[in-house]
This record gives structure tokens, sequence and C-alpha cells, in this order.
């Protein structure tokens, strides 16, 4: 793949750098990216959780001095932190940051494998300032990091020009994803809808290896994560909340969320993820890789109880794959503008804050932007996916010649 090659790594190199000092200063100085405050407050408190395997193991009685914020992942995932407890959090910050912006400019290589690398880097540089993105960035999230995974995973046994080379246990890092953060779970229902059997044996055996190690490492918090924390939503905020893009977070927005809204979810989300996996598999068996996984993973988001807009990164291959349905020049400029303006805009965060429950009609609007527009994406690519081929128009004069050309050839023996 270009990404593993000059110009484009050198250039991807160049860009992950700067974005990683560029956020690691605005960190120290309180400044903003974007419109979002650059407190890193994810990644500190994936450092706690580091912290606290190299030292008590109580991983979820721990709150963050900010917020009072607790660790809610997998003990495999403050395991894996714990390399970034032992550095400054100015050198953690580079290295997170940097390495999050590789994985966007990885998966934009995948969406686009045949684009010319200087297109693909000025992408890269752009969508470093979508909402999703800067978002994550700005507050050291892991969530570049699983769709690089689920990317790879999902693909390392598709077609050229999408296949990854060398993938030898293709599913494993889907698996390995869930583990440390469980929304990708998600794509294990993918592969079995797709009767990837192999990759889902894999993907599994990447969970399990995850679970396995976490309980080695941390018994005591694990079996207290997979007995109870695990069931908790109180742990990770409001449902109601703007940043919530989620058929969960729409619904809490209009009902409290103890009343009628948890059994409409259940059926409404469900009914959503259902028709995106028919979408994915239909989308995989015309042999569209990326639209596929693009489409399993925008039924993820609405399904899951929480979708906080950082977890909509996707919105990369999701534009992608939107704009390459489009034939015309014009119209893929078109579509694109529109896609990649909304989410840099970032309207949800438009209406009033603190006041989701008591939204007008008009302020709901842009306070469901996502969903509204991924409803928008289910429709466009259902249509492409179950539309028709174009017919041959064969002229008839072309007709005549070609069956004239086709009796004038002496007959074979």
């Amino acid at each position: 793949m270009d990404l593993l090659r000059r110009p484009y790594r050198t250039g991807a190199l160049a860009v992950a750098f700067v974005t990683g000092v560029a956020v690691a200063v605005l960190n120290r100085t309180g400044a903003f990216y974007g419109s979002m405050s650059a407190d890193l407050i994810d990644l500190r408190v994936y450092r706690m959780g580091g912290r606290s395997v190299l030292t008590d193991g109580a991983l979820y009685d721990a709150h963050f001095e900010i917020m009072g914020l607790p660790f809610t992942y997998p003990p495999v995932s403050a395991v894996a932190m714990v390399p970034l407890t032992v550095v400054p959090l100015f050198v953690a910050a580079v290295l997170w940051t940097g390495a999050s912006v590789l994985c966007l400019a990885w998966v934009w290589r995948v969406c686009l494998p045949r684009a010319d690398w200087r297109l693909v880097l000025a992408l890269l540089v752009g969508s470093l300032f979508l909402e999703p993105v800067r978002e994550n960035l700005a507050k050291g999230q892991i969530n570049l990091f699983l769709m690089a995974m689920v990317v790879a995973g999902l693909l390392g046994a598709a077609p050229r020009p999408v296949r990854r080379p060398g993938a030898r246990w293709p599913g494993l890092e889907v698996g390995i994803a869930a583990g440390l953060k469980l929304t990708p779970a998600f794509f294990l229902v993918f592969l079995a809808v797709t009767r990837r059997w192999v990759a889902l044996r894999n993907a599994l055996l990447g969970l399990a290896a995850t679970v396995a190690v976490g309980f080695v490492v941390l018994p005591g918090a694990s079996l207290r994560y997979w007995g109870s924390v695990v069931l908790d939503s109180g742990r990770i905020g409001n449902p109601y909340f703007a940043g919530n893009q989620s058929v969960m977070g729409f619904l809490s927005r209009l009902g409290h969320p103890d009343s009628w809204v948890g059994q409409v979810w259940f059926v409404v989300a469900g009914a959503i993820g259902a028709g995106a996996l028919l979408l994915a598999w239909r989308l995989w068996r015309r042999a569209e890789r990326v639209a596929a996984v693009s489409a399993a993973a925008l039924g993820a988001l609405f399904a899951s109880p929480v979708s906080w807009s950082h977890h909509w990164v996707w919105v990369v291959p999701l534009g992608a794959v939107l704009v390459s349905t489009v034939r015309d020049r014009r119209a893929k400029v078109l579509v694109g503008a529109v896609w990649f303006g909304l989410f840099l805009a970032g309207p949800i965060w438009w209406p009033p804050r603190d006041r989701e429950l008591d939204w007008s009609l008009w302020q709901s609007a842009p306070g469901n932007a996502y969903l509204i527009a991924g409803l928008v994406w289910f429709a466009v690519m259902a249509w492409h996916a179950w539309r028709p081929p174009r017919r041959r128009v064969v002229v008839p004069a072309l007709q005549a010649a070609q069956a004239a050309n086709s009796s004038s050839r002496p007959p074979t023996v």
C-alpha cells in the first residue's frame, strides 16, 4: 500500500509530528483546537488507568481529579496505557496524537487507493478539522486507533487494491479492538452476516486474548468489570447530552430515560442495526468492501446506547464512499463539500447546552445533525446497492456493423 512508500509516507509522518506537537503545546497553554479545548482529558484518564495497574490495581475506584471522571474501559485497556504513564504528559501527547493522525492517514489511503498521494495528503490535513476528529485529538481519545484496527481486520482479506498485504490472521484486529473498547463488537456480527467464518474465529480469539490478559494482570478488577461495571451505564454520562449522537441520545432528548425511552430504543436501535447489516451484506456481495464496512460502522453508531461525537470519526470513510457513488465530477465536489462541511461546522453544539430536554423543533434539527446525515447516507447507499445495473445501449448502425464483421470471418475448424 502506498502509505508504506514515499512520498505519501513522508508527508503523513510530517503531518502527524506537527499535529502531535501542536496539540501538546495547546494543552500546555490552555488554548483551543478548533472549537474544542485541548485539555487531553481522556488521555489523562487513560494515564490514570495505567498508574492504577502499576500501583494498587483499584482501577474502577479511581476518579480523575478533573470532573471526577472514572475509568470505563476493560482492564486490558489500562494495561495497554502503562507505557504512556512512564513519560511526561507532553511526550505522551505528542506520541499519542501523532500515532492517531497516522491511523487516519492509513484509513484515507484505504478509502482512496488509486488517488494521487497529494490529494490524499490534502484530505488528511483538512480532515483534522472535522469536529469528530478534532474532538478526538483535543481530548486524546482512542477512536482513531480503533477505526484503523477495524478497517485492517475487516479488509485484510479483501481484493486488491484495498487488500492489506500479508494479512495472515484476518479479523484478529477487530477482536482486539473490541477487547480494548466494547463498541467494535458490533463488527463481529458483521463478520457472521457476511459469512467470513475464519475472520470471525480470529476476531473471537483476539477478544478472548484481551480478556485473558486482563485477568492475568488485574484479576480483581477484571472480575469487577465483567461482573458489574460493564452494565453500569451511569459511569458513561447522561444519554441526553448533545454529544451523544445515537438513537438513545435522540430519544432521551425527547423524554425521560427512565420512562419509555429504554423500550423504544431497544426496538428502533435493533431495527436500524439489522437494516445496516443487511445493507452491509449487500455491499459486500457487490465487492464494495469499504462501503460495506462503513455501513456496519454507521449501524453501530446508531444502535449503541452512547455514541459521543468523537465516535463519529467514521465520517471519513463514510464521506469517501458517498462521494464515490456519484459519477459526475462537479457533483462529487458538491456532495463532498456538503458532507464534510457539515462535520466541519459541528452543528450539534449550536443549540443551548445543558438544556437538551427543552430544545425546540428548530434547535433539535442541528442538535441531531449527525443522525440526520446518517439517515441520508443510509438512503443513498440503499438506492445505490439495490438499483438495477445500467443497460448497455447498442446503436443500430453499430450493431449491423458488428453483425457484418462477424459474418465475414472465415469459419474455424
